[in-house]
């Protein structure tokens, strides 16, 4: 049954329309939950009204009082950066610091309240499933609201659950989508969040979430080659101990022999082993495990963001993975914002915000911090020294003849086929260091078992023997 209503929006401004809905009283409920501030509800009795769709934001109140809110952002370095915004709520101060090109790690209300979830995970097989619907849902014409709404109804995952319902309530009120995803980085990096920023800015959102899911999909495709070093790691941690404890075991089951205790020899070794690795291999490998645990704790922390990727650039082949990614999503961004009439700074700050990379990211802002109205896109790229040279004269060229945002297009092809060249160059890498690593743990183990044979066990036996 159909419902035709008048009222107004949290800005103020009149709205009429009609709704789908079971009673008066369901109706009333819809509404009220889309934000109309209701006049009348009437059952739709002829066709005298125009039937305009209901597109009201959601507004849970009126006007708020203005709240403060502290905040930590990511400075230079590892230093940090705190200041106050005074909002009515906290998805403005994300908005408003996201606009100032800063990522707030840490944001506290008045009430000591922090809005900053630092806890909650996301795998990337998680984001790659979730942007691809996200994606599909957009193009099909859902708007974001409702998108995100059937999203977070589906979700088998609580902390992501969360972050959409989220997203989509602010979404009803007008709100962008990025404002709240900022609020779980834990979930959602600072660079997905400046590429549904920049998407939203360029209204190209439904590409942007599908360029999302691609970067998830082949991140975990990407970590899944390294699976050879954790397997070689672990033969090392259970092959060192076990090689060094063989030849004391030896030696105990030897003079046991001697000795005549009437113990068989392989039960010495056995024990021998068994005592070893229960009082000393196992405590020492618990502490090694607990203080691994413990730097990794340290380090995914969102606070240290920047060091973590700072120290992935410096990683051979690694680094060089992740730059060609950070060019290959600028490039991209700026084909995108360009060919919609977005200001050269404007595209440069929302393009450097959805580079994956913080620490290439800050670099390419603080390009913009001294970027005047009168700097092209080809300056920008030849000052920020993340970029190949010879890229800023292909831009240079394209301003010329207008054909700028195919320019990009082709430089972000370029920088992925480059991309590509260097995960195949770092899986052989993965590869080579596994069997590096195998390779030195079998012949640690075989050096102290050709020691304790020709060295160790002769003297042993030899021992008390006149010469």
């Amino acid at each position: 049954m159909q419902f035709e209503f008048e009222g107004t929006e949290h800005a103020g401004s009149p709205v009429r329309g009609v709704v789908d809905a079971t009673s008066a009283n369901h109706a009333v409920e819809i509404l009220t939950q889309r934000g109309v501030l209701l006049k009348a509800v009437r059952p739709l009795t002829g066709m005298t009204s125009p039937r305009v769709v209901a597109t009201a934001s959601v507004s849970p109140a009126p006007v708020a009082q203005r709240n403060v809110f502290r905040f930590k952002t990511y400075g230079a370095g590892d230093a940090q950066v705190t200041g106050v915004e005074h909002v009515t709520r906290a998805e403005h101060a994300a908005s408003k610091l996201l606009d100032e090109g800063k990522t707030p790690w840490s944001l506290v209300d008045s009430a000591g309240r922090e809005w900053i979830d630092q806890h909650s995970r996301a795998s990337d097989r998680q984001l790659h499933v979730l942007f691809a619907q996200l994606g599909d849902l957009l193009r099909a014409g859902f708007t974001p609201f409702d998108a995100l709404s059937k999203l977070a109804q589906n979700c088998p995952f609580p902390a992501v659950t969360q972050s959409l319902t989220h997203a989509s309530h602010w979404a009803a009120e007008g709100g962008r989508i990025s404002d709240v995803l900022a609020l779980y980085p834990g979930i959602y990096p600072p660079g997905l969040v400046g590429m549904m920023r920049a998407s939203e800015l360029g209204g190209f959102l439904p590409e942007g979430t599908n360029l999302i899911a691609e970067q998830s999909m082949r991140q975990l495709k990407f970590l899944k080659h390294f699976w050879v070093v954790a397997f070689a790691v672990v033969n090392m941690v259970l092959t060192l101990p076990l090689g060094l404890a063989f030849p004391r075991a030896m030696t105990q089951a030897y003079r046991a022999t001697e000795a005549d205790t009437g113990g068989s020899a392989l039960t010495v070794i056995a024990k021998t082993l068994f005592d070893m690795m229960l009082f000393t291999v196992l405590p020492i490998t618990i502490a090694v495990f607990a203080i691994l645990w413990l730097i990794a704790r340290w380090l995914l922390h969102p606070k240290r963001l920047p060091l973590r990727h700072r120290l992935t650039l410096k990683l051979p082949v690694i680094g060089r993975r992740a730059t060609h990614e950070s060019v290959g999503t600028l490039c991209w961004t700026l084909a995108k914002l360009s060919a919609r009439g977005i200001s050269p700074r404007q595209s440069w700050i929302a393009c450097s915000e959805a580079v994956p990379n913080f620490e290439l990211r800050t670099r390419l802002l603080s390009v913009a911090n001294g970027m005047a109205d009168s700097m092209t896109l080809s300056q920008a790229v030849a000052k920020s020294k993340v970029v190949a040279p010879e890229y800023a004269l292909m831009v240079q060229t394209g301003e010329l003849t207008g054909e700028v945002s195919q320019v990009f297009d082709r430089l972000s092809a370029i920088s992925d086929q480059s991309r590509e060249h260097s995960e195949l160059a770092a899986k052989g890498l993965g590869c080579s260091l596994a069997m590096n690593l195998m390779i030195l743990a079998a012949g640690i183990v075989l050096i102290v078992v050709v020691y304790w044979w020709f060295k160790t066990l002769p003297a042993q036996v030899l021992e008390g023997l006149e010469p």
